[in-house]
């Protein structure tokens, strides 16, 4: 992209609500360069804005998630913007719902990586924490192995700071773990 569009589309990312954008974007801009946007580390805010911009565009456009699946998971894998992290992670989310059985195993294992590390630091934001939870859920029915990890580190991560969105979300996602256990 000339370096006046890609100027261009950085003043766009940062100078307009979420509506203006997604108006905006797809209409000037290719997603590509939102995701090299969202790649970048020079600027956590422009980053962050490329990120959720990219969230609100394949939440209205889930089709599309499948078609830039190597690029979503990539990005969720390579960043390490925890603000950027929460809007990804909720494409990752999508992208199980989707298309859990259409993941490579290489594919799951970046996925599965990348989500322990986050859900192992010490100061994981909670928005991103429970994500990480969820994203864990959808791949556990396709690697049993992970819901007695995750009933471990949802229970652990409860006593000792459960937080009203945390509490919320790990007891609705150990019930549903536990009616699996059941079944």
């Amino acid at each position: 992209m000339p370096e006046k569009k890609n100027e261009q589309l950085i003043q766009v990312l940062l100078n307009n609500s979420a509506l203006d954008l997604y108006k905006t974007i797809l209409q000037e801009y290719p997603l590509r360069e939102l995701f090299s946007l969202a790649r970048q580390t020079e600027d956590y805010r422009l980053a962050f804005r490329a990120a959720w911009t990219l969230e609100h565009i394949f939440l209205q456009q889930k089709a599309s998630i499948i078609k830039y699946k190597e690029d979503i998971i990539t990005l969720y894998a390579s960043s390490a913007n925890e603000s950027s992290l929460r809007s990804i992670s909720k494409l990752i989310i999508k992208l199980l719902q989707i298309a859990d059985q259409q993941l490579t195993d290489d594919e799951q294992d970046n996925i599965l990586e990348k989500t322990f590390h986050l859900i192992e630091q010490e100061e994981c934001p909670v928005a991103l924490l429970v994500n990480c939870w969820d994203i864990l859920h959808l791949l556990s029915a396709i690697q049993s192995w992970i819901r007695q990890e995750l009933k471990l580190h949802i229970t652990f991560s409860l006593e000792k700071n459960a937080t009203p969105a945390s509490k919320s979300r790990g007891l609705r996602i150990l019930k549903k773990l536990e009616r699996i256990a059941d079944t």
